[in-house]
């Protein structure tokens, strides 16, 4: 930094699915010009009141939390719970899980076909490049009743289950074919307020190995 110039340092970040009500940040800036040694150089803190953390939204593959790896033909068991951790009502909920896997001849890699779903979910495939697919399954108060009203403290789960498709049944199928699981929870309202939000879940990826 040249002399009298100045600098700036912008942070980014988020918060967890868990995070809720009024929470204090607090920031400090100071140079360190030595080991052991800290000049503060400024101090600052806000307060804010996280809406979306009312909601506890958690999903996982084959009862994981994290990427895995799987071989072609396995089916995948997947896992959506969503909760109300907040004091008033959450109306009106829309779920969605979001599927982006490598795809051949506009064929995804996921045997939509071959879906288990209890709910009935609404599946809808769409392609969004020549080797990627999204595959969309929605699920709302019309095939859940109970998405309508989520009172403080209830929990909603959504268990369905999804094949990989077959080296057979796919041909050229990828050497490293994969697919990115994520689920976004939309919420119309909370209690009388009328404010619609999503909160959504880290994506989490499904490695194929041949």
């Amino acid at each position: 930094l040249a002399p009298h110039a100045k600098g700036t340092v912008s942070l980014t970040g988020i918060f967890t699915d868990a995070a809720h009500g009024a929470l204090v940040i607090r920031a400090t800036a100071a140079i360190i010009p030595a080991p052991n040694r800290r000049l503060t150089q400024a101090q600052a803190q806000v307060s804010t009141n996280v809406l979306g953390g009312d909601v506890v939204l958690v999903a996982t593959v084959n009862d994981q939390t994290a990427n895995i790896d799987t071989p072609p033909s396995a089916t995948l068991r997947f896992r959506i719970s969503v909760r109300n951790n907040g004091a008033a009502e959450l109306r009106n909920l829309t779920v969605r899980a979001v599927f982006d896997a490598t795809s051949v001849g506009e064929r995804s890699i996921l045997d939509f076909n071959a879906i288990a779903d209890p709910a009935n979910g609404v599946a809808v495939g769409q392609q969004q490049s020549p080797d990627v697919r999204r595959g969309t399954v929605t699920w709302t108060s019309r095939e859940v009743p109970e998405l309508a009203a989520l009172k403080p403290g209830d929990q909603q789960m959504l268990a369905f289950t999804l094949p990989i498709r077959s080296t057979d049944a796919l041909p050229n199928f990828p050497a490293n074919a994969r697919a990115k699981f994520s689920v976004t929870v939309d919420v119309a309202a909370t209690g009388t307020t009328e404010k619609p939000r999503a909160i959504r879940t880290t994506p989490l990826e499904i490695r194929v190995r041949k």
